[in-house]
């Protein structure tokens, strides 16, 4: 490792009591690697970490790095509230030994447009770096950035860190000749900072990625943040310890915001207990384990926040007050979750220990209603060494929970995988806690969030690979883009403009127009012998019976990629296609190979009508019309879809000829690509851009 400067000693020293070597010489990488790009010549720089990894960690670092390579201002916009700018800017202070004698730092905590510009400038006189948090507010955004414009800033180098950068930075209004206020007085601060490097740090870097090429807020540069070993996210919960973690609620129980809550649903009982129990057992472990909490995000509208609140207490209390806990009205719930917790194998309390941290808990039990800046600011960690959060929107991101253990999310899933992602909050849980770590959550939103992982995981390979090979992120975003859930959107609307889709809804793509010269039949016939599918079994599929074959979906790409293609074949995007398969890959996907025959004779073609410029207009067979008829087909739109389920990959062999021709050995072919999406930039808007 390089050898580190005076403030980066200092932080090392500090993380070096709970961050081992490695984990550490990442951080300082990552640090000079962003750094660098100054030197570059590289304006804008984004910090991709992950939720809950130690971002503030990183932060520091970068502070400590810049200051030991002369950069003279920072500038950290660190939260929309100040509670969290505080908090933050607190964290970092602490880091960077701003309370020592060390003569390195100078802090400038309120922007004032008659001082602020003589603090920098007397702070520079004495050879600090000056460190000016601020609140990503448009008011003392602009103020901040008057009072640089007054200054010879030319004389001086400004590193700007945007934490959450994807949150209220962006220009809401990317369709007006103006852009939004706080994304304007951003802007108005780097203008007036001449000699700057703007970091962006954010775990769903989705926006960002996806602006327009000539946004100043497009970064140029994407340093991955590494995460330290023992980060539990997304993959550890909902993938490689899915049966261990994930707890799939009813559908009726998810609360709807018309709803009314009468009563605890059923689930949440089960969570409650879940956390109850596993604190029990925890706190008899190790009672340096506290604080342990509990999330509860049920609603964003506080009078039902405020009745879960309630009846949460009301659970708790009744649970306190039972005389004999292992045999009263609460036994099963107990007795479930104590035999979950021995099958995971966690070592067995007997009844009497379990009891006495059972009472325990639920004496000390506190319960937090956070729907508002002011209550999350109330939030006393010290207090009690076991707190149940009860909130919606103020706890969706930058807000740390503190020994989070269990999670009860049955509000309606968000479309927007960013909001999604940051509410979960399933993210940077300490691995020994992982046996009490319970997500509970409908089955719709636990599906969402485990393809969240995958858009994560595709995003962080292709990206890197990409700009690795030499390429920019306006090319990804153009080029590559995002593979991402059905029915889901990456972000909010008002920040992204024009975009382009593959794969929308889960559409059939078609070979419309297939090579009918006798070379390319005899290649493709050739192919699909290969591949067995002539010697495959029958399948019923309602009236008719296909031959069929289970194959990974690496062998459909094979066949695709060997398949002789006309490339101006209309319904058909080879590239696309490819490229989404060779993506789908390694999420392990089976997929099924159909051969679509003659329904009267098999061996024989079907009959399509041929359009020379078009190719086969009707290549799809209709459902049948009387519906009374048994057995019924549903027709090739649906094949396979009901039997092996929408998110699939179905590749339909069509052996055809054209009406009016006496084609041999014909086939195209049509593929369902599953129910997943790639969004990308409009390559037209980028084009017109450039």
């Amino acid at each position: 490792m390089t050898e580190l400067g005076e403030s980066a000693a200092y932080l090392d020293s500090k993380l070096s009591k709970f961050i081992d070597q490695g984990d550490r010489d990442s951080i300082w990488e990552s640090a000079r690697k962003i750094l660098d790009c100054m030197q570059s010549g590289l304006q804008t720089v984004m910090g991709l970490g992950y939720v809950q990894s130690g971002k503030t960690t990183s932060i520091s670092a970068l502070c400590a790095t810049a200051s030991d390579r002369r950069i003279d201002v920072i500038i950290a916009v660190l939260g929309s509230t100040i509670l969290l700018r505080d908090q933050n800017s607190a964290r970092i202070q602490d880091n960077l030994g701003f309370s020592e004698k060390n003569y390195r730092w100078g802090i400038v905590e309120q922007v004032s447009p008659r001082q602020t510009g003589k603090d920098i400038s007397n702070l520079l006189e004495k050879g600090r770096t000056v460190f000016i948090p601020v609140i990503k507010n448009a008011q003392i955004l602009r103020k901040l950035a008057a009072v640089l414009g007054a200054l010879d800033t030319s004389k001086f180098s400004v590193l700007i860190i945007d934490d959450e950068a994807d949150q209220g930075s962006l220009n809401t209004t990317p369709n007006s000749e103006t852009a939004s206020s706080t994304n304007r007085a951003l802007n108005d601060i780097r203008l007036a900072a001449q000699n700057n490097l703007y970091v962006q740090y954010t775990a769903t870097p989705y926006a960002p990625l996806l602006l327009e090429s000539d946004d100043p807020l497009m970064p140029e540069y994407v340093e991955f943040l590494k995460t330290g070993r023992g980060y539990t996210g997304g993959r550890e919960f909902f993938i490689e310890n899915r049966e261990r973690v994930v707890r799939t609620i009813p559908e009726s129980d998810e609360q709807r915001n018309s709803s009314t809550l009468g009563a605890l649903p059923g689930s949440l009982q089960q969570a409650l207990a879940s956390f109850v129990v596993g604190s029990a057992y925890l706190i008899k472990a190790d009672p340096e384990l506290a604080p342990i909490s509990m999330l509860i995000h049920s609603t964003f509208k506080n009078d039902l926040q405020d009745r879960y609140h309630f009846l949460v207490e009301r659970f708790i209390r009744a649970m306190r007050d039972e005389s004999d806990v292992l045999s009263g009205s609460f036994r099963d719930l107990i007795d479930a979750e104590r035999t979950r917790l021995h099958r995971l194998g966690v070592p067995p309390l007997d009844d009497v220990e379990f009891i006495s941290g059972l009472k325990y808990v639920l004496k000390e039990a506190t319960t937090w209603l956070v729907n508002s800046a002011s209550e999350v600011k109330k939030i006393n960690w010290n207090f009690s060494p076991f707190h149940i959060l009860i909130g919606g929107n103020k706890l969706d991101r930058g807000f740390t929970v503190e020994g989070l253990t269990v999670t009860y999310m049955n509000r309606p899933a968000s479309e927007q995988i960013d909001t999604l992602e940051q509410r979960a909050r399933a993210f940077g849980y300490r691995t020994q806690l992982l046996p009490f770590c319970q997500f509970f959550a409908t089955a719709r939103t636990l599906k969402l969030l485990t393809e969240v992982v995958h858009t994560e995981d595709d995003l962080r390979a292709n990206l890197r690979a990409h700009l690795e090979s030499g390429r920019t992120v306006k090319e990804w975003a153009a080029e590559i883009g995002l593979l991402i859930p059905a029915g889901a959107r990456p972000t909010r609307k008002s920040v992204i403009a024009a975009l382009n889709s593959f794969n929308y809804e889960g559409e059939w793509h078609a070979m419309r127009r297939p090579l009918v010269d006798e070379a390319s039949k005899a290649h493709n016939k050739r192919l699909l012998n290969e591949f067995g599918l002539f010697d495959s079994n029958l399948v019923d599929y309602g009236r008719l019976s296909f031959r069929t074959l289970a194959v990974p979906t690496d062998a459909i790409l094979s066949l695709v990629q060997d398949w002789n293609t006309d490339p101006a074949t209309s319904g058909w995007r080879h590239e696309e296609i490819e490229s989404y398969l060779r993506r789908i890959a390694p999420l392990d996907v089976l997929g099924y190979v159909i051969l679509l025959n003659n329904e009267n004779e098999a061996l024989k073609p079907r009959v399509r009508r041929w359009e020379p410029d078009l190719g086969f207009i009707n290549l799809f067979q209709g459902r049948d019309i009387d519906t009374s008829k048994t057995p019924y087909y549903d027709g090739d739109r649906d094949l396979g879809l009901k039997r092996y389920g929408q998110e699939s990959i179905i590749l339909q062999v069509h052996h055809v000829t054209r009406r009016e021709h006496e084609d041999v050995d014909l086939y195209t072919l049509a593929i369902h690509l599953g129910d997943k999406t790639i969004i990308m930039k409009d390559r037209r808007i980028t084009d017109v851009i450039n």
